[in-house]
């Protein structure tokens, strides 16, 4: 079922992905375009729409584009958008475009290709981009024709969040299939679109024919409203639809846009579905605008163009012969025009434009469009010409109509042969050194190359087959080497008269009859191996050296297995490695790691000791004793703590070693306070408020506070709390600021008898009262606010200036937001911006940048519109025609640039004029075939080549790699990736190592099987057994063996332990005499725990020889205390009957040799083969075979039988070659960790097991590599053929600008590209792509070209327009051509683009530098501010003096004068009147001060202006106290004893503190204090009885403390800290 599902899958997935070749149009017209408010730059507003006032230019511009499956833009159109409304619904013209706009493509998958829109800003270069999208219509049907209905329409709207505007367009669109293709996918061709087509038996009947054999015509007019709100008429096999105005198209099913012929009297025009309307601009009505809404005339009714009169109670204007329009603003541009033939003259801003009639074109309307019956068929593109059309046919048709059927399309000749149409196909006639169909096969016969034989050709090249004596690619050569084999060691070579033997590795000679022993020089029995290029010596075990000339001493020595022996001239020596010794590298070196930190290090036979230095200790002298030499100064004891030492100091001594006296002990301060030692005595550190040797005085006992402060005690003094209104440390200040707020604007600052303000900005006054508007100094209900520094008006609307005194004339009026408004006098003047223009700057002057550059510009309502000069085009006539006569050779469409044309060539060609298809300049290489596309070529590679250009030889064609593998190419031959279980250069060779078989070791094949090298620590077949004894060392020589899950050591006689570590002394029984063994259980005492050391007594003769100690090994430092009960040994007494001892007594030396008594010992003499002091051992006793080898003892050495697989004196060599042969083909060479095979010449591989053809170096001029069945040559260059033996003459031949090389019989020859020419196509034609612009004529020189030029161009290449030469500088101006057009230089009297406008300023003079400006009919002067009047001549004297901002400024004949507003006076306004306002209330008199005004109030009031009654004059606060002024009311702050509103209560506890052990209570006339617990009366009680005793239990010890008085608490915690820290540190 599930691969069922895959099978579905896979077929749904092919039919997505098919490919149609075919062809399909797309209709595509652009219904509307909507931009709210304008807003298209990131919500930013954007000019271009009436009734929005905005600051930026936009440009928008539509791209459309049909992407394919790679996301590959496949056609497209480009249009600008003319977005004149908010909301613009479009007609038969869109921007600069046609509206529908049909575009092709070859095939179309709706699920994968997609429909892009695309907007930008062409005016904006960091942001252009406006909206963007793209899509997939999934339900998208392609029909029959272009009378399909599958329309389909799509709105697309961007998003305020991603695009930052609202902007939104509306397409409608179908696909139907092109002429001539029909099916489904539009895949069925008929060429020639013939009335009938039949395509693999399906029958189709052009459009608009029926019937078996489509002979009948269809009467389209039948069908009701065919033709929508137009007139049907039938013709033969089609139909044509006679539209009225409002529709257009095939059908007249669009809509048009009405507002093309600008019907609205200078009003805006907004075309809808059917219709338009009019937004008509002020003053205008109608449904054309074409009325006035005002019923009365005045002077600007007609705006000076016409006469005004009232018709039926409405004004009428009739204008002047050269305006227009309901109130004669419109230039009459129409009123004289040419358009001929019936056409519409339509008034477009500064010009007018004729629109034609049908069957009419031109400027003026005054040509034939021949192209009006559309004569060209099959899609084909017509073009008027002077007496007639020009067809430009697509791809697949020809002829004067496009009616041919085109069979060379798409087909090409290769190699510059030329494609013939013929009635039902094409051919192609090929030049001589080529043939084939297209002319893809090379003639590689072509010349005769063979001298004496025949030629034969084939894909790649040609084949001689020679006449007998002869040989060589071309059978030029004689063949010497006939009945010449080299001894079967070599390979016969012809040479130019001779022949030479090339000879096998290994051989040498002529004729290959030696190899590299026949002379060797090989010493001491030493066996010659013959090599590849020289010969080597195999010396026998005891010599080495290149030639085995050298004694090797070091051969079977291995120095003990720990050291590296070293060569000598007559001995050898062993390099210990570091932790061993001796001559052999027998013995351990327990000092090599120097384990004696600050020490001697002495070895012993199982290890080291170490001598301490002084101030070190413990075993290895890395422990500090930190208490060397340190005694405490002896008043207390050391211990060592950590990484230092600490004194137990004695009562009395404190101090790191106890050497200072300690005088604070049993001395006590008061109040608690802290006792601190001194040199010869102690202080007491007080606590804040105390002082006194023992802290028992306070601060506050000599106070000198005034005023009735009260005195507090600090940590270092006291302070005075003052009552209110004083100051100063003692309060012996008055307080003038006390209740002053300087009316909460200012500061107070006490002075020596009173006090000041310092107002904040904006105040002023002595009591900061007033701020700067307090004169009210704003005129015509202006609003005075209040600054830091002075005053501002905020004036109504309709006012303006300093005091709001200036009437403002430009409220109101803004200038429609593109000028500056003015005031002037009695009015207002608007100065637009010189894109604007009108009373108010209300009209667009779109003509302000002079964008017509070779035509004249006029404003319409909503844009500009250029009229041309002939030989001109474009929005802005800013383009040339280059266009004209060119046809792109028939292979494209020609657009006109910016300074040139160019062709947009038809798929499959591209150049300058489509001359070329993609394989002119093609790379395909090694005889390759190229085949031109759509957008490339493709090389279709010769067998044996691959790559895009058929550049890499494919050595894998024809290789299986044995059916085991992939085979990949490689730059010089080809590699295998075999699968899993294979191996080998063609992976002809089972692995199997594939499955990791060694589970810890490396795995290496052999030709049946594998073989397993174990890591370290395992073993087994496949290393799957644990080494129980890998890096286990039996000691002194002992045997490790494999256990089941552990190791044994067989120790040596002589030793025992589990790693025969421990020497057992009593293996020959030294103990003469019968005494035995005696065993004593020592204690030792260390820091950690008690350790028991055992004590080895070996008795002789009652007397104690020697004492060996062993420890724990962890009882690193240890102290040997008193050894407690010792055992008492027992005397056993001596012999006295013999005087002689018999050593050898019992004593057989193991049966392998004779005893012999000594003095006092005995020895034994050993048996050849054996050696100990009794005989013990043979010589296998300590032998190092390894790998489970076999010891075999000799008579004075041993011999190591090996295991299989191994070899070696010990055994210690894996023998990788044991069964490998190397296929019989080689020889196996032992190597470290595999084998390798030496092979003999003629075979190869890893085992040999491949043939080696390149032995014989068959590549004459070339590498040699090795295929399965032969081998492939890589030529070096300058050489080519199968064995590199023809010479390649286009070797290092570079046929200039990319011509390609051949190669000839004795030569090469360039065939170049189009453009050059030359032996090496060294030479540039450069007239060959007539790089002469705009129809000039090319001439070739020696270096270069020259260009003539045709009438209005210059430059070498004609690129430049002479814009001159059709200028429109009128009254006089001259001519002066730009880079972008031309400037008109004008006469004095008169100025514009064009010298078109009066200069009325010409005559006119500005008096005092004032500037002159031109107006429609009279000229205007900008004065400078000094001066003004109509031509700037009077004396402006107020322009410096502004009256300070306080009255209005009047110019005198000679001078000025100040009105000065009321409050202010001076002859600039300068004073101000304080008083005049009288701001002294209740009777007070004003006074004028120099910066304000001071008020003397009258009895009872108070304030900076007399406002405030003084309440205080009624309430004395009982004279205990002073009374303030307090939110309207009073307050008395009452002085120190006192207390109540009216301080009528006395505090009898006033600084009574009881001696600070009471507390104070008020009684009815005095005090009383009740004292705290211990105390009575005014006397602290202080004396308590009896003592505390506490005992603290710590560890096993008890602590006892005699703790007094009331610091008991205290006491306890700090000593019991001290007591927890002492008892952590024992």
């Amino acid at each position: 079922m599930a691969e069922q599902k895959h099978i579905l899958c896979l077929l749904l997935w092919m039919f997505i992905l098919k490919v149609a070749s075919g062809k399909i149009t797309f209709f595509i017209h652009i219904d509307e375009v909507k931009s709210p408010g304008n807003k298209l730059h990131g919500g930013r507003c954007c000019q271009g729409v009436a009734g929005t006032q905005c600051n930026m230019l936009c440009k928008p511009v539509l791209t459309v584009c049909l992407k394919d499956a790679k996301h590959s833009c496949v056609t497209s159109f480009t249009t600008t958008l003319d977005m004149g409304q908010q909301n613009v619904i479009y007609g038969s013209k869109v921007g600069n475009t046609t509206n529908p706009q049909f575009l092709e493509v070859d095939s179309w998958k709706k699920y994968l290709d997609k429909i892009s829109v695309r907007v930008v800003d062409i005016q904006n270069s960091s942001t252009p981009t406006i909206y963007q999208a793209e899509f997939a219509d999934y339900s998208l049907q392609t029909g029959n024709n272009i009378l399909s209905q599958h329309w389909r329409q799509k709105k697309l709207t961007a998003s305020f969040l991603s695009d930052k505007n609202s902007f939104s367009i509306q397409i409608t669109y179908k696909a139907y299939c092109s002429e001539g293709y029909y099916g489904s996918d539009c895949t069925d061709h008929c060429p020639g679109n013939p009335r009938k087509c039949v395509v693999n038996g399906h029958k189709y009947c052009k459009m608009g024919w029926d019937g078996i054999d489509c002979d009948e015509d269809i009467n389209e007019c039948t069908s009701q409203k065919f033709c929508g709100y137009g007139t049907c008429t039938n013709t033969a096999g089609s139909f044509h639809c006679a539209c009225p105005s409002s529709v257009y198209g095939l059908k007249c099913q669009l809509d048009e846009d009405e507002c093309l012929l600008q019907p609205c009297n200078g009003g805006d025009c907004v075309n809808s579905k059917g219709s338009y309307t009019c937004n008509c601009k002020r003053g205008t009505t109608g449904k054309n605008c074409e009325s006035l809404t005002s019923h009365q005339c005045n002077d600007n009714t007609c705006n000076t163009h016409g006469h005004c009169h009232v018709q039926h109670r409405q004004a009428v204007c009739t204008c002047n012969n050269k305006y227009t329009g309901p109130d004669c603003s419109i230039r009459n541009l129409c009123a004289h025009n040419q358009c001929q033939n019936g056409a519409t003259c339509v008034i477009t801003g500064t010009n007018y434009t004729c629109h034609c009639a049908n069957g009419f074109i031109g400027e003026l309307c005054d040509k034939v469009d021949y192209c009006a019956t559309d004569p060209c068929k099959n899609s084909g593109s017509c073009t008027n010409t002077a007496s007639g059309y020009n067809c430009s046919c697509t791809g697949l048709f020809i002829g004067q109509n496009c009616s041919t059927y085109d069979y060379c399309f798409g087909q090409y000749c290769n190699n510059r042969g030329q494609c013939q149409n013929r009635p039902n196909g094409y051919s192609c006639q090929c030049r001589s050194q080529y043939l084939g169909k297209n002319c893809e096969q090379n003639n590689h016969c072509h010349g005769n190359p063979c001298k004496n034989g025949r030629c034969t050709n084939s894909n790649t090249s040609y084949t001689c087959t020679c006449n007998r004596g002869f040989t060589g690619k071309n059978c030029d050569k004689v063949d010497y080497c006939n009945g010449k084999n080299c001894n079967g060691h070599g390979q016969c070579q012809n040479g130019q008269h001779s022949y030479t033997c090339n000879c096998n590795p290994g051989f040498l000679g002529s004729n290959c009859e030696y190899d590299y022993c026949f002379n060797n020089t090989c010493k001491n029995g030493a066996t010659c191996h013959s090599g590849n290029s020289n010969y080597t010596c195999s010396c026998k075990p005891e010599y080495k050296g290149t030639l085995c000339e050298t004694r090797n001493y070091c051969h079977g020595q291995t120095c003990s297995g720990h050291g590296t022996c070293h060569n000598g001239q007559s001995r050898y020596t062993c390099a210990c490695q570091t932790n061993y010794r001796g001559n052999n590298c027998e013995l351990r070196d327990y000092c090599h790691s120097n384990p004696c930190r600050h020490g001697n290090c002495t070895n012993t036979n199982t290890g080291y000791k170490c001598s301490c230095n002084g101030g070190y200790l413990g075993k290895n002298c890395d422990v500090i004793d930190y208490c060397y030499n340190k005694h405490c100064s002896n008043h207390g004891t050391c211990h060592i703590r950590g990484n230092t030492y600490n004194c137990t100091c004695n009562n009395g001594f404190i101090g790191k070693d106890c050497q200072t006296r300690d005088y604070c002990y049993n001395k006590h301060c008061s109040n608690h306070g802290t006792c601190q030692n001194r040199h010869d005595s102690y202080t007491c550190q007080c606590r804040a408020g105390y002082h006194g040797k023992d802290c028992d005085q306070t601060y506050c006992s000599h106070h000198q506070c005034q005023n009735g402060a009260s005195c507090v005690n600090e940590v270092s003094n006291y302070t005075c709390k003052c009552v209110p209104g004083f100051e100063g440390f003692f309060c012996q200040t008055r307080d003038y600021c006390y209740h002053q707020t300087c009316s909460g604007h200012g500061t107070c600052h006490n002075g020596q008898h009173k006090y000041t303000c310092t107002c904040n900005p904006g105040y002023l006054g002595s009591d900061c009262q007033h701020d700067y508007c307090f004169s009210n100094p704003c005129k015509n209900h202006g609003t005075c606010k209040n600054g830091k520094t002075n005053y501002t008006c905020s004036c109504p609307v309709d006012y303006m200036g300093r005091h709001c005194e200036i009437r403002n004339y430009c409220h109101g009026h803004s200038c429609s937001g593109h000028g500056t408004c003015q005031n002037e006098g009695h009015g207002y003047t608007c100065q637009c911006r010189s894109q604007y223009l009108g009373k108010n700057c209300e009209l667009n002057n779109y003509c302000h940048s002079n964008p017509c550059i070779h035509g004249n510009c006029s404003n319409l309502s909503t844009r500009y519109n250029c009229s041309c000069l002939r030989g001109f085009t474009g929005t802005k006539c800013d383009k040339v025609d280059y266009c004209h006569g060119k046809n792109c050779n028939g292979h494209g469409q020609c657009q006109n640039g910016q300074h040139n044309y160019t062709c947009n060539c038809y798929p499959g060609f591209l150049g300058r004029n489509c001359e070329y298809d993609y394989c002119f300049n093609n790379t395909c290489q090694n005889g390759a075939t190229c085949q031109s596309g759509n957008s490339n070529y493709t090389c279709l590679c010769k067998s044996g080549y691959k790559g895009t250009h058929c550049e890499t030889r494919n050595y894998c064609q024809g290789q299986r790699c044995s059916g085991h593998g992939t085979c990949n190419n490689g730059p010089s031959r080809y590699t295998c990736d075999c699968q899993s279980d294979y191996r080998g250069n063609d992976c002809e060779l089972k692995n199997y190592c594939h499955s990791n078989p060694c589970i810890h070791g490396q795995c290496t094949n052999t030709n049946t099987g594998y073989t397993c090298s174990c890591n370290g620590g395992y073993l087994g077949t496949n290393c799957d057994a644990i080494d129980y004894c890998y890096n286990k060392h039996c000691s002194n020589h002992g045997t490790c063996q494999n256990g089941r899950n552990n190791y044994t050591c067989t120790c040596n006689r002589g030793f025992l332990g589990k790693d025969c570590e421990t020497q057992n002394y009593c293996y020959n029984n030294l103990c003469s005499n019968h005494v035995t063994h005696v065993k004593i259980m020592v204690p030792v005492k260390t820091e950690k725990q008690t350790i028991h050391a055992l004590v080895l007594l070996i008795i002789w003769d009652v007397i104690v020889k020697y004492v060996i100690i062993a420890m724990d090994k962890s009882a690193v430092d240890m102290e040997l205390v008193k050894m407690e009960n010792m055992v008492t040994l027992v005397n056993v007494g001596r012999s006295t009957l013999c005087d002689k001892v018999d050593y050898c007594h019992g004593k057989n030396c193991n049966g392998y040799g004779q005893c012999q008594n000594g003095q006092h010992n005995y020895t034994c003499n050993c048996n050849p083969g054996y050696l100990g002091s009794n005989c013990e051992y043979d010589y296998c006793f300590n032998n190092t075979c390894q790998n489970g080898a076999t010891c075999q003892s000799g008579n004075s050495n041993y011999a190591c039988l090996c295991k299989s697989g191994y070899k070696g004196t010990h055994c210690e060599t894996r023998n990788y070659c044991q069964g490998q042969r190397c296929s019989g083909h080689g020889t196996c060479n032992n190597g470290p960790s595999k084998y390798t095979c030496v092979c003999q010449p003629d075979y190869r591989g890893n085992d040999c097991e491949l043939k080696n053809y390149c032995h014989s170096n068959p590549c004459i001029h070339g590498q040699c590599t090795n295929t399965n069945t032969g081998y492939t040559c890589s030529c070096n260059g300058g050489y080519l053929g199968t064995n590199c033996d023809a010479i390649d003459y286009c070797y290092n031949k570079h046929c200039s600008n990319h011509g390609t090389c051949q190669n000839g019989r004795n030569n090469y020859t360039c065939t170049c590209n189009r453009g050059f020419l030359g032996k090496d196509c060294e030479t540039q034609n450069y007239c060959y792509n007539n790089l002469c612009s705009n129809h000039g004529t090319c001439q070739n020189g020696q270096n270069s070209y020259t260009c003539q030029c045709k009438a209005g161009y210059l430059g070498s290449s004609c690129e430049v327009v002479d814009h001159c030469f059709l200028s429109n500088c009128t009254n006089g101006g001259t001519c002066i051509n730009k880079a972008e057009g031309y400037s008109c230089s004008c006469s004095s009297a008169y100025t514009g683009t064009y010298c078109e406008e009066r200069n009325f300023c010409d005559t006119q003079r500005c008096n005092n530098k004032g500037t002159c400006q031109n107006l429609d009919d009279n000229y205007k002067c900008n004065c400078n501010t000094e001066y003004y009047g109509r031509n700037c001549k009077k004396r402006n004297y107020c322009h410096k003096h502004l009256c300070n901002s306080r009255g209005n400024c009047s110019n005198l004949d000679n001078g000025y004068v100040c009105h000065c507003e009321l409050g202010f006076n001076g002859t600039d306004c300068e004073e101000i009147d304080y008083c005049f306002h009288k701001p002294c209330h209740n009777g007070g008199v004003c006074h004028q001060q120099e910066d304000g005004y001071i008020c003397h109030c009258a009895p009872g009031f108070q304030g900076r202006n007399c406002t405030d009654r003084n309440p205080c004059m009624d309430h004395t606060c009982s004279g205990h106290g002073s009374c303030t002024i307090n939110n309207g009311g009073y307050r008395c702050k009452c002085y120190g004893g006192y207390s109540g509103k009216d301080c009528q209560d006395q505090d009898f506890c006033y600084q009574i503190d009881c001696n600070g052990n009471g507390t104070c209570h008020n009684t009815s006339n005095d005090f009383d204090c009740k004292c705290n617990p211990g105390f009575k009366g005014l006397e602290i009680l202080a004396k308590m009885e009896g003592h505390v005793i506490m005992e603290l239990p710590i560890t096993t010890a008890f602590v006892k403390m005699a703790l007094l008085g009331r610091n008991v608490k205290l006491g306890i915690f700090a000593f019991f800290k001290i007591v927890i820290i002492e008892a952590h540190a024992r």
